[in-house]
């Protein structure tokens, strides 16, 4: 047994989506800045979690007061499952397409920033290769001036040794100096060089590596928006067909369909409305029901959606035996397919002439018809009704059964099941002023 409720349904999706939230995305961000970056991002929110309801759970044509009654439906068990994970899954593709966008975010901006700290190197990098230029042609000048002026060395470590003339000996032991320090420079340089070239192939590599996660997030992204679409028209897909299938279900606890419910739960609304005093109530027009046709399923295949019997029921000829009285034709076999004889005919078995006086149209489709048990349900309930008031008083209910069939038995039956009916509690019918 399951309570299909759209309310019970948002809330059940609701506190799933909750639970899987705070267990799985607290790392990213809060879920009320989720739910919004969700929103921005055109998927599922948490809010549109919340109030999957507000998606139009269609009723199946089924009064809205009955909207929480349960049923017991495997089918409706499994479009109820089957929407709580599409919503949940679309929920989660949503923050997971916020959280890649977040990522390609922060991913972009260091990007950004490393190319720009690239460019710097690099520039360094040039600027200490002309430095290193120059170095290296005075070096070369300094070299031939070294050996034209005596073959003095340059060679960092090497001996050297000066002439007798100590004039000679001061100026090769400067040129030498001035020698020294520029081999210091450009060994500096080189260091530099090569530290700053190391430095520009990490940012390069580092550059690549986001180029390859900027792909990767992208491709992330662009799946769980795929996700988000597939999930979300999995839930318009499903929730329509909640009505449907709730129309069609066993009311739990009841042994009727939904429809079957629903055809006595709007004769008793719209005799409440009509004629207040009267007081018939749906469990009543229940008992007759069950007594007379089994709800419109003896002798045929059930009720449809609309409320149409599968097949027509059809009482025994009226021919005054069996304990019948007799009754001749009086519809031309219209109703009843009995040309000689009258026959009770639909779900709540009326004979043709007293449906001909008392027949109501319940669905509002313009026609009139006692093989639909909206129709029958509300001309029953007319019959009933009629020059009586406080049908909830036992005695006053009783004389409008015994004028439906004439028989102490048949009054017990209706009664006794009458109470079966009332024990699960349904919401009251409207006031007549709603």
């Amino acid at each position: 047994m399951v309570q299909t409720s759209p309310r019970r349904l948002a809330a059940h999706v609701g506190a799933m989506a909750l639970i899987v939230v705070v267990a799985t995305v607290g790392a990213t961000a809060s879920t009320a800045q989720d739910g919004q970056d969700a929103q921005r991002a055109g998927g599922f929110s948490y809010a549109a979690v919340m109030e999957v309801d507000d998606r139009g759970l269609d009723t199946g044509g089924i009064t809205a007061e009955l909207a929480e009654v349960p049923v017991d439906s495997a089918e409706v068990d499994g479009l109820i499952d089957g929407i709580e994970e599409a919503a949940l899954l679309g929920y989660l593709s949503t923050l997971d397409a916020v959280d890649a966008d977040r990522r390609i975010e922060h991913m972009e901006i260091e990007q950004a920033l490393v190319t720009i700290d690239r460019e710097e190197l690099r520039r360094q990098r040039e600027e200490a290769q002309e430095q290193l230029a120059e170095v290296r042609s005075l070096l070369t000048q300094l070299a031939v001036v070294s050996y034209v002026e005596g073959g003095v060395s340059l060679a960092f470590d090497d001996e050297w040794t000066v002439s007798d003339d100590n004039a000679e000996a001061t100026s090769r032991e400067a040129l030498v100096q001035v020698s020294r320090n520029q081999i210091a420079t450009r060994d500096e340089l080189v260091l530099r060089i090569e530290g700053l070239t190391t430095q520009i192939d990490d940012r390069t590599a580092r550059l690549e590596s986001l180029a390859a996660d900027i792909l990767e997030q992208t491709a992330r992204r662009e799946g769980a928006a795929v996700a988000q679409v597939r999930y979300e028209a999995d839930v318009e897909r499903l929730t329509p067909q909640v009505g449907p299938a709730r129309a069609r279900a066993d009311v739990a606890d009841l042994g009727i369909s939904m429809v079957v419910l629903d055809a006595y739960f709007r004769a008793e609304r719209q005799m409440a409305a009509e004629r207040p005093s009267c007081g018939i109530e749906w469990e009543t027009l229940a008992g007759v029901g069950r007594i007379e046709s089994r709800h419109g399923t003896f002798g045929a295949k059930g009720v449809t959606q609309a409320g149409q019997t599968r097949g027509r029921v059809i009482g025994i000829a009226l021919d005054g035996e069996n304990q019948t009285r007799e009754i001749l034709d009086s519809d031309g076999g219209a109703f009843d397919g009995d040309i000689e004889f009258d026959r009770a005919v639909g779900p709540m078995q009326f004979i043709p002439t007293t449906w001909q006086r008392f027949a109501r149209d319940g669905d509002g489709n313009g026609i009139a018809d006692p093989h639909n048990l909206y129709d029958a349900a509300l001309s029953a309930a007319e019959y009933l009704c009629r020059g009586r008031s406080n049908l909830q008083n036992r005695g006053s209910l009783v004389g409008a059964l015994l004028s439906y069939n004439n028989s102490n038995a048949y009054v017990s039956s209706v009664l006794r099941w009458r109470t079966t009916y009332l024990e699960p509690q349904l919401p009251p019918p409207l006031p007549a002023s709603e």
